[in-house]
């Protein structure tokens, strides 16, 4: 019988979300020699590879992913027996603020799955865009944010105060997208590259870093642009890229099937990768920080589910 230690099976799921040693390390308090280790350890102990590795990629092996979804249920078992049996019931209140670039179509499941398990706690959640949700935190109006930001500002923003660091749940890249019918896509395209025509977008209010990244990206490249559509929520976003209003920046947990993907050759410039990171409270209450790793286990556990 083979015996899957937790720590490499985190380190593995944790990996497999990320794609990226360095987040890993931090998320699983390990050097990345160690987690290099832990997966060979891992790898040694099944008898097959995990990961596909070699310059220019880095990807799950199938029977890597036959893995993942036992690896995700057995750390979400083990997560909730040990709270459970070391923290008893899990009361108290927090203040949520969360942008649904997380995983929009998961969004209400994780929060339904964390008032099951924890029927005691209450969660006041508010959706927005990162930029809005930071400033209602530092007016103290929340309490955490879970938010994204750009995969180049992490070394300029690692912390929201001395005490209190960042929390990397899950990086992922962010896509030019338009409406899926390869008629759009080659008009657009051609608009874009030949006839440099204005690009119509469609994006969320300002305070949103992918609006501002999609923005500056364009004029960096000398590409004219105007704000075909501003929504409020990623569905609009979603649903009125799908339709043909505009071109869009979506993160790849956003992107459906209605949606097809612009790249460099089409005319547009590449965007930097973006992450889904937790704002934590400054100077947390004991039930804060509790329900605060609680609701980070659960978001990061279930990130790709």
């Amino acid at each position: 019988m083979i015996n899957l230690d937790i720590d490499s099976l985190r380190t593995f799921v944790t990996l497999a979300d990320n794609k990226s040693f360095t987040i890993t390390a931090e998320r699983v308090a390990r050097t990345q020699s160690t987690v290099s280790a832990q997966i060979k350890k891992l790898e040694e102990r099944l008898g097959f590879v995990v990961f596909e590795r070699n310059r220019r990629s880095f990807s799950v092996t199938p029977r890597g992913e036959a893995l993942l979804g036992y690896a995700r249920d057995v750390l979400r078992l083990h997560d909730e027996a040990v709270h459970h049996v070391t923290h008893g019931a899990v009361g108290g209140s927090i203040r949520l603020g969360i942008t649904d670039y997380f995983v929009p179509h998961a969004l209400p499941d994780l929060l339904m799955r964390f008032r099951a398990l924890y029927p005691d706690a209450r969660v006041e959640v508010t959706s927005g865009v990162t930029g809005e949700l930071l400033a209602k935190k530092k007016a103290a109006e929340l309490d955490i944010v879970i938010g994204r930001r750009d995969a180049v500002d992490a070394g300029t923003s690692a912390t929201t105060s001395r005490s209190a660091k960042v929390l990397v749940l899950r990086r992922e890249k962010l896509f030019w997208v338009c409406a899926r019918e390869r008629s759009a896509v080659k008009r657009i395209s051609s608009a874009a590259k030949i006839a440099r025509a204005d690009v119509p977008l469609a994006v969320l209010p300002l305070g949103c870093g992918v609006r501002a990244q999609a923005i500056k990206v364009l004029d960096q490249a000398h590409q004219g642009w105007y704000v075909a559509y501003c929504g409020q929520s990623v569905l609009s976003l979603q649903t009125a890229i799908a339709a043909g209003v505009g071109v869009g920046a979506l993160t790849e947990s956003a992107m459906t099937d209605e949606h097809g993907v612009l790249a460099r050759r089409d005319g547009f410039p590449p965007l930097s990768d973006s992450e889904i990171v937790l704002y934590p409270a400054s100077a947390p209450s004991k039930e804060v920080a509790a329900l605060t790793e609680l609701l980070a286990n659960l978001f990061a556990s279930a990130a790709l589910n």
